[in-house]
């Protein structure tokens, strides 16, 4: 069996129990990375850490013998301590965002400087590959976790009896959206659209959320109201959200977030049968079929792309009034998004690190003290370039120490690098 060093994303994850990492088990040995508090685990916003303290965590680990390190959105910190120390075991990160802010594209220069042979990011989809590609990363465009299908599936539910604890009349077809509540998933646009459908249907519109920002909360709530017949539900257990999944007659979408990549929600309403219309942008266009959900068109601003809104509508309408069709597409997404199963997705990511296990020999390579940027694209030399010459080590103990970059990179060279990543979106 595989060994694994698991670093987990909260200090107080003890077991894969009930997670979607769990079915791992049964290929790999784990070991969990056991740290005292969140800021330890070098999560983004922590402030006032020791790097030798930091150091000392890692050395409990460094000189084990595992097949691999299992990371999130902490992994490339963690890749440079261990490189630091010696270690040659390879990393598959789970970054779960795309790479494009200033932090992160710092932390993915430091760390393309102790890549090894197999090294891999898991990024959800082929274009939030990009990114990371710019930074000589080796990527595999599959989402290792899935989808829990043995939660997110067909209920036999009581419609009438939840749409009334929801406060909603049961002669109401019902819009779902369910994930963040802020800015970049374009709540207040879907309010809009929601707007216009209203005009022409009796339907309501359902809001579950698990994270908010509470101003950006309030604008909702407060359009809302004025619309009527939205629902606010906040963090929904996963079988109330299985439920409202199936309740729903459609799951609708208008975000064009810079942030994701995968696309969870559009999957998990596709296991309980209910299809989705989201953008034709980004994880959405690779995972959602045309001819089970619907893909609209976005408009395009210089090289940011954002939701049609006046093209959701029509399609909202003419499904809704077209039950037969939700059926066989309900159906068909079903089977489709099976492929997409925990189960699947996690002996894919099984034979991905197996194979890069059994084709890579042992890594001799001396990693340079020092950063090099000559052999990078010039977008990312136009990023980082003031950076030649200086020492990793004593960048990465700073930037642990004070979380501030050595200095901020030139608007032009932001926005050059951001065109190169989100045009492919």
């Amino acid at each position: 069996m595989l060994k694994i060093l698991y670093v987990p994303q909260d200090s107080l994850f003890t077991s894969l129990k009930y997670t979607s990492l769990q079915r791992l088990e049964k290929h790999a040995n784990i070991t969990i990375m056991q740290v005292h508090s969140n800021d330890k685990l070098l999560l983004p916003g922590r402030a006032g850490l020791k790097y030798n303290a930091i150091l000392d965590t890692a050395k409990k680990y460094i000189h084990s013998e595992y097949d691999y390190v299992l990371c999130h959105r902490n992994s490339f910190l963690w890749l440079v301590l261990f490189r630091l120390e010696g270690s040659k075991t390879p990393f598959a990160i789970l970054p779960h965002v795309n790479y494009v802010s200033a932090h992160e594209t710092f932390q993915l220069l430091l760390a393309s400087h102790f890549l090894v042979g197999g090294d891999v990011v898991f990024p959800g989809s082929r274009v939030a590959t990009k990114s990371f590609n710019l930074f000589n990363f080796k990527c595999e465009p599959i989402h290792p976790l899935g989808i829990p299908t043995e939660l997110f599936q067909p209920l036999d539910i009581d419609r009438d009896k939840i749409k009334n604890e929801l406060g909603i009349s049961v002669t109401k077809d019902i819009l779902l959206y369910a994930g963040r509540l802020a800015p970049d998933k374009n709540i207040l646009e879907l309010l809009k659209v929601f707007k216009t459908v209203k005009k022409s249907t009796d339907t309501a519109l359902l809001l579950c959320y698990h994270i908010s920002d509470e101003q950006y909360l309030s604008k909702c709530k407060r359009k809302a109201k004025k619309i009527g017949d939205v629902y606010f539900v906040e963090n929904p257990s996963p079988y109330k959200l299985s439920q409202y999944y199936n309740l729903s007659d459609l799951y609708v979408s208008t975000a064009t977030s810079k942030y994701e990549t995968f696309g969870k929600s559009p999957l998990e309403a596709m296991a309980c049968g209910t299809i989705p219309i989201v953008p034709e942008y980004n994880g959405f266009k690779e995972h959602v079929p045309k001819d089970i959900g619907v893909l609209v068109p976005t408009l395009e601003k210089k090289f940011s792309k954002f939701p049609n809104l006046r093209l959701f509508p029509g399609y909202i309408v003419s499904l809704l009034n077209d039950k037969q069709q939700l059926k066989i597409r309900g159906k068909a997404a079903i089977n489709y998004v099976q492929r997409y199963s925990n189960v699947n997705s996690i002996d894919r990511f099984v034979k991905v690190i197996s194979d890069l296990l059994a084709n890579n020999c042992i890594s001799t390579k001396k990693f340079s003290k020092y950063v090099d940027i000559s052999e990078y694209p010039i977008v990312t030399q136009k990023l980082w370039g003031k950076l030649n010459g200086m020492c990793i080590e004593e960048l990465i103990r700073s930037y642990i120490e004070k979380e501030r970059l050595p200095y901020r990179p030139s608007k032009s060279s932001i926005t050059r690098f951001s065109k190169e990543v989100f045009l492919h979106f």
